[in-house]
């Protein structure tokens, strides 16, 4: 007897091929779409905050589309996108600074200086909490001269700078220096430590007090010997450790005294001045030195410092009472002892009744500087300049004075750097 051949079973065979075709998709789908979302969410980043403020002369800001904006030194600054140009030409100087959208806190601080190109790569952060993947900072500096600030980390922090013959890496916290040129690149390490990546995919790493050069083709060359900070903690992570702070003097019995304190806010430290009252008041944090310095071929004075307000006009009728003063007390090459001012302030016009230096002073000393209230300034000065026709043979100590009526100033770092 003939059995007669199932008409539905290349039907049923292929439905089955689909309904198991479809079933091993939709497993696929519920395992990858999750899988991919997560990925999505510990990949995605967003910029951090990045702003340019001129603090001499003006600070051309260039957007990747070709426009191009001046930064004044009487604005506050403008935001940096990715891909924008900082550039400053003859006098001028400027700060670029990074800060953390959410928290605010400082991520980088750098300052250009004259005939400097840079260019913000990226500055991003971990959109979610669960995001493995570190904050990242990548610039370029084309040409050149700018100074790093890094603060100390809650989060691991990548730094990344571009340069003509090859890439540098920073681990903060640290202070660092950089100048690049067509020939060549030196980085010196204050503070912190530096990779070096060559064009030949060589690779050198340097530490504090020590300096490298990149040259096109070849091996980074070094470490050499740089110059030697004087003072200790003078980046304030260790509070007044290794300094002294001293008591407040006021002219009247009656009025307040104000408060020397360590301010951390937005993960910057600084020394932090306040006084309200009225008459005068003075104080100072202080750190012994005492270090030969005889025929140093490099003698710099570099700080970071805010003045938030002043009563008092520039530094007081003669000249003494600076919101922010630095003292330097030294031995000359005849033995005598000196002490060298420079006072910084924020409000007022220079008069005969408020003038720019100090008048009841001896030589040497320098003219008061006016910086913009309420902006982190960055000062740089030459002592060996400063200090001419009284050269330095001993330095004895530094110190940090705030005076005045009622005053809020505040110093973030203070360097002093000495080579031989």
């Amino acid at each position: 007897m003939a059995v007669k051949a199932d008409g539905f079973a290349g039907r049923r065979r292929t439905a089955w091929i689909v309904v198991l075709l479809a079933f091993a998709i939709f497993i696929a789908i519920a395992i990858s779409v999750p899988l991919l979302i997560s990925s999505l969410i510990r990949q995605s980043v967003q910029p951090m905050t990045s702003v340019a403020i001129s603090n001499q002369g003006s600070l051309a800001l260039v957007e990747t589309n070709g426009d191009s904006s001046a930064i004044l030194e009487t604005e506050n600054g403008m935001l940096v996108n990715w891909g924008d140009s900082l550039i400053t030409q003859g006098a001028d100087n400027g700060t670029i600074i990074i800060t953390h959208p959410a928290t605010e806190e400082l991520i980088l601080r750098g300052q250009l200086y004259a005939n400097t190109t840079l260019v913000l790569n990226e500055a991003t952060t971990p959109r979610y909490e669960v995001n493995t993947l570190p904050d990242e900072v990548s610039l370029e500096l084309k040409n050149g001269r700018m100074r790093l600030t890094l603060p100390q980390e809650k989060e691991p922090i990548t730094y990344l700078i571009d340069v003509p013959q090859g890439r540098i890496e920073l681990f903060g916290p640290g202070q660092y220096a950089v100048v690049a040129s067509a020939e060549e690149t030196q980085i010196s390490v204050f503070e912190g430590v530096a990779t070096l990546h060559g064009s030949d995919e060589s690779v050198l790493d340097i530490k504090r007090s020590e300096r490298a050069i990149l040259v096109e083709g070849a091996p980074p060359d070094g470490p050499f010997a740089t110059s030697r900070n004087l003072i200790t903690n003078g980046s304030f992570n260790a509070g007044l450790d290794h300094w002294i702070a001293q008591d407040w003097l006021i002219e009247l019995g009656d009025q307040p005294i104000g408060e020397t304190k360590k301010e951390s806010f937005t993960g910057d430290n600084s020394i932090r001045f306040i006084r309200n009252g009225v008459g005068a008041a003075e104080t100072a944090i202080r750190q012994t030195i005492d270090e030969d310095v005889t025929d140093f071929e490099l003698l710099e004075l570099v700080m970071t410092l805010r003045i938030h307000g002043q009563t008092l006009w520039v530094c007081g009728t003669v000249g003494s009472e600076c919101p922010l003063m630095v003292r330097l007390e030294y031995e000359d090459e005849l033995g005598i002892v000196r002490t060298w001012e420079q006072g910084f302030f924020a409000d007022g016009d220079v008069s005969e009744t408020s003038p720019d230096s100090c008048q009841t002073c001896v030589l040497p000393s320098s003219r008061h500087q006016r910086v913009q209230p309420g902006r982190v300034i960055s000062q740089e000065i030459d002592l060996r300049e400063a200090l001419q026709g009284f050269p330095p043979s001993q330095l004895r100590s530094i110190s940090v004075s705030s005076a005045g009526h009622a005053f809020d100033a505040e110093v973030f770092d203070i360097a002093l750097n000495a080579r031989e």
